[in-house]
């Protein structure tokens, strides 16, 4: 059985952290460290952490001096203190962790045998499920070869071969690390048999309209196709809030676009990913990645 350690970015998720440390505690195999940096937490959240760090020690509070404002460039640099917390711990595989998650006890284990098993596979995560009103249902977006950041978890050498997670300013920060394993030649996979509960939904801290314009600025600035990003927006027309949340993702891309925003990431990336969506195109059954 391989071991792994986990790292955590949370900003005032008082409301949801305890939830998730005690579904890290019920685990079968419980990580060798837990590093939970607080991004500039006001609510209480560091209190919480705080009190379940006494009672078992592996789990490691790092406090951050976050942005002012909720942004993914300051997630990713929490990310990057709490993986500092973790030198001199020895594990196989490095998992990230949102604060607002839960899952069964078997969680780990099973992701832990079959990255054991399977040598080329990077990046492993669970099926995310969000509650619409009605309780919780597997997300509408969720891909078998696209691990969302919320569950991410990666092989250490996979890790060390992509460089860890990009501070990206709009985010997409998940994105780029599984094209990036991809690149390399490793295999990505989420497994549906491994359900997650996620119970802030995707993009809903702050305004959920700011937030559609900010992923698609997103997109632009991992490189994708503007044909490819048309077709996106059309299928996720009926995603909460509709016709205008699609029209605002379409429009946040298309400032970037026509302003030549300059990208964060290689003309190669942005080579290789057009190349997937082309394929994905030309059969949409197959397996490629694509921001949720």
């Amino acid at each position: 059985m391989q071991s792994y350690a986990v790292i955590t970015a949370v900003r005032n998720e008082a409301a949801h952290i305890d939830r998730t440390i005690r579904a890290v505690l019920a685990q079968d195999v419980r990580p060798v460290r837990w590093a939970i940096a607080s991004d500039g937490s006001t609510d209480g959240t560091d209190d919480i952490v705080a009190a379940h760090s006494r009672r078992h020690p592996f789990i490691v509070l790092v406090r951050v001096d976050g942005d002012a404002d909720r942004n993914f460039g300051s997630k990713v640099r929490a990310l990057h203190a709490a993986e500092a917390a973790l030198a001199g711990r020895d594990y196989d595989c490095i998992a990230n962790l949102d604060g607002d998650i839960t899952f069964g006890p078997a969680y780990f284990s099973t992701l832990l045998e079959r990255l054991c098993h399977d040598p080329r596979l990077g990046i492993a995560g669970g099926w995310i499920h969000e509650d619409y009103g009605r309780g919780f249902v597997p997300r509408r977006q969720n891909m078998r070869a696209m691990v969302p950041h919320a569950v991410q978890c990666v092989r250490r050498a996979c890790y060390e071969q992509i460089g860890g997670y990009a501070p990206l300013r709009y985010g997409g920060e998940d994105t780029c690390a599984v094209v990036e394993a991809q690149m390399r030649g490793w295999r990505v996979q989420a497994f549906d048999d491994l359900p997650v509960r996620h119970y802030r939904r995707t993009a809903s801290a702050g305004s959920v309209l700011r937030n559609r314009f900010r992923q698609g600025r997103a997109d632009q600035a991992l490189g994708y196709a503007p044909w490819f990003e048309a077709l996106k927006c059309a299928r996720r027309v009926l995603d909460p809030p509709a016709v205008i949340g699609s029209a605002l993702w379409l429009s946040g891309f298309a400032w970037s676009y026509v302003t030549a925003e300059p990208r964060p990431v290689s003309p190669e990336f942005v080579a290789f990913l057009r190349s997937q969506q082309r394929a994905r195109l030309a059969n949409p059954r197959q397996p490629i990645a694509t921001v949720p």
